[in-house]
Order: structure tokens, then sequence, then C-alpha cells
């Protein structure tokens, strides 16, 4: 949650608990010391998913390099 930024606690729970239902994530709880902590983790099948958020990463990252050139080139005209 600390590394998050723009997600409430309530939409990020929501989220997990989806995800867990949906046997994406399992969480993992554990003490150091008298702290408790919480840590989600890929299940097998979450790892799965893996290779398709790289190619939609991949894809977004190129449509955004075509919008810029596109945008750029129109600018100039």
């Amino acid at each position: 949650m600390k590394n998050l930024k723009g997600i409430s606690k309530k939409v990020l729970s929501n989220q997990l608990n989806e995800l867990m239902a949906d046997q994406i994530v399992y969480k993992r709880e554990y003490l150091t010391g008298k702290v408790k902590h919480t840590e989600y983790q890929l299940t097998d099948i979450g790892e799965t998913l893996i290779p398709i958020i790289v190619a939609l990463n991949d894809w977004g990252e190129n449509r955004l390099k075509q919008v810029t050139l596109v945008k750029t080139f129109n600018n100039d005209l």
C-alpha cells in the first residue's frame, strides 16, 4: 500500500480480494518481531498471465510512440 499512489485502501482491498477469489494471487501474513506484514504473491495460475501483461505493455508503449509521432507530425504542418 505504501508504494501505491492514487488508490484508496478500500479499492485496493476489493481488487486483491477479487484476485484471490479468482486464484490469481494469494495472501501471506507473517510477523517480524511484533509487526504484522501482509504480502500478496502470484499463484501458478497468476504467473501464466505474465506474458499477456508484458505483451499488452509492449503494445501500449508502441501505440504511445505512434500517437506521439502523429501529433508531432501534425503540429509541424
